[in-house]
């Protein structure tokens, strides 16, 4: 078998309406391109280029941990851009290429703003506004942030008269004894995002059975931090999930890491992960009759061929 000795030559980007939507263009010195949407390192990549430049993009995992360390934002954005590279060199899915494959359908998670699932999907995540506005279900997240403990408590006692599946950001993530007092008082599954990143959503909320679901954004943490994070959702049973914006790319990379959450054992399967997306997306046309998307089978994260970004705001390289 020969081994592909693909090197990354020019890496363009094109602005995004909102941070964390960014489009990653990242070619080869042969042609061959992977593209991503979201962080991509930007404050290291400008002032060190050679972090990515001229390496193989079987160096992800390396270029990940050496932009996350010159950069607040960990590269999300571009980790997908090199997994996706990956899989076409090598013309296989990038979720084979990231472990086991847990299921081949992840289930999708309607972002709305009001009440009740939408049509097509049987599970959904809405923004009341308030505690009062939810009126829940057994297959309904809320996000909803309190200003501090105890107004989350009062919350708490009002959504523990609804059935829901999660709680998510009832508390800033740096609240950790917020966190546990709510773990303390409350039977409603609690969530988090990890806007703090990987390191810190392990080691003070995960580690600690503060929450019983994690909602990363596979723009912020990318294939290779959801990698690590399926890890330690199975070793202190904590339900995993995945956030994207919709787009053919992120919606891709989502479903490609939602596979690589494992069960919590094999005797008693934990509930199933879930990507949250919002409802009119460009992945909708494949949900299936119980609300569910296919895991791509590739090449590479396997949702075609963007067009190339003719018109990038940024451009390293060739």
């Amino acid at each position: 078998m020969t081994v592909p000795r693909p090197r990354v030559a020019r890496v363009a980007i094109a602005r995004g309406p909102r941070p964390g939507t960014d489009r990653i263009e990242v070619r080869t010195q042969d042609g061959l391109a992977g593209f991503g949407e979201g962080y991509w390192g930007e404050g290291g990549l400008r002032d060190a280029p050679e972090i990515l430049l001229g390496r193989s993009p079987f160096e992800a995992e390396a270029i990940y941990d050496e932009l996350a360390a010159a950069d607040p934002d960990t590269p999300g954005g571009l980790d997908m851009a090199l997994w996706d590279l990956m899989g076409k060199a090598l013309g296989t899915a990038s979720a084979a290429l990231l472990g086991k494959t847990f299921r081949a359908r992840v289930v999708a998670c309607a972002a709305v703003s009001g009440p009740g699932p939408p049509d097509g999907y049987w599970m959904w995540r809405s923004e009341p506004g308030t505690a009062e506005a939810v009126e829940g279900g057994f297959d309904c997240g809320v996000r909803l942030t309190a200003a501090g403990v105890d107004e989350a408590l009062a919350m708490g006692v009002h959504l523990e008269t609804k059935p829901l599946a999660f709680w998510e950001s009832p508390l800033s993530e740096d609240d950790v004894d917020g966190y546990r007092r709510l773990r303390h008082a409350l039977a409603i599954p609690i969530a988090a995002r990890g806007v703090r990143g990987l390191d810190w959503l392990v080691q003070t909320l995960i580690q600690h059975r503060l929450v019983d679901v994690v909602i990363p954004e596979i723009a912020r943490f990318g294939l290779t931090g959801i990698r690590r994070l399926a890890y330690y959702c199975w070793l202190f049973r904590v339900r995993g999930a995945v956030e994207c914006s919709g787009s053919a790319v992120s919606t891709a990379a989502a479903q490609a890491a939602a596979a690589l959450y494992v069960p919590v054992t094999n005797a008693i399967a934990a509930p199933a992960p879930f990507v949250v997306m919002p409802v009119e997306n460009e992945a909708a046309a494949g949900l299936d009759a119980a609300g569910t998307l296919a895991v791509s089978t590739g090449p590479g994260l396997g949702m075609g061929e963007p067009p190339a970004l003719t018109a990038a705001d940024v451009i390293l390289g060739e």
